[in-house]
């Protein structure tokens, strides 16, 4: 949708359900020094898009929306990183002494590992390391350092929150 076309909009609503490219003829052809602003093509003017998360069915046709390329992605990618198979968890208590706390996460993140290999995602990633190894361990370490960043930030959010075993490292 044009910015031109959106300020004529806001300004006279009634041009709310005239199509865009009907809208931007009938001011080029009353307006003619705006003809600069639209897309001129043989017999017709039309209106430029721009991106948004709305897109016209038709040219000049009514908008509907349009979903986000994660939107889009959501299922797929849910599908590709669920297990098949999955194992028991240990509940992480903030009163739990952090040697205990230590062994349930050390415990959690081994136990993590064959649910990843039963997904989809960890079965192409076997393929992927076995033909590409150092991408595959680019990759994966990308990912880890994202992950560490993530978790950086997670602590420095709930520092206040920790109890006196969580926190006893610190000097």
């Amino acid at each position: 949708m044009s910015v031109i076309l959106d300020r004529l909009r806001a300004k006279y609503p009634a041009y709310n359900a005239v199509p865009d490219d009907e809208l931007a003829e009938a001011l080029v052809n009353k307006y003619p020094e705006y003809k600069e602003q639209f897309q001129v093509e043989p017999n017709r003017i039309v209106a430029p898009r721009q991106p948004g998360h709305t897109v016209s069915t038709t040219a000049g046709g009514p908008r509907v929306p349009v979903a986000s390329l994660k939107e889009t992605m959501a299922e797929p990618v849910e599908a590709m990183t669920t297990p098949r198979v999955t194992t028991p968890k240990f509940t992480i208590n903030k009163d739990d002494n952090p040697a205990v706390a230590v062994g349930k996460e050390a415990v959690n993140i081994a136990s993590s590992i064959p649910e990843f290999f039963s997904s989809d995602m960890g079965v192409m990633s076997v393929a992927a390391g076995a033909a590409a190894p150092v991408a595959t361990a680019t990759a994966f370490t990308a990912d880890m350092l994202k992950s560490a960043g993530e978790q950086i930030v997670q602590t420095h959010k709930n520092w206040d929150q920790m109890s006196k075993g969580q926190d006893s490292w610190r000097c």
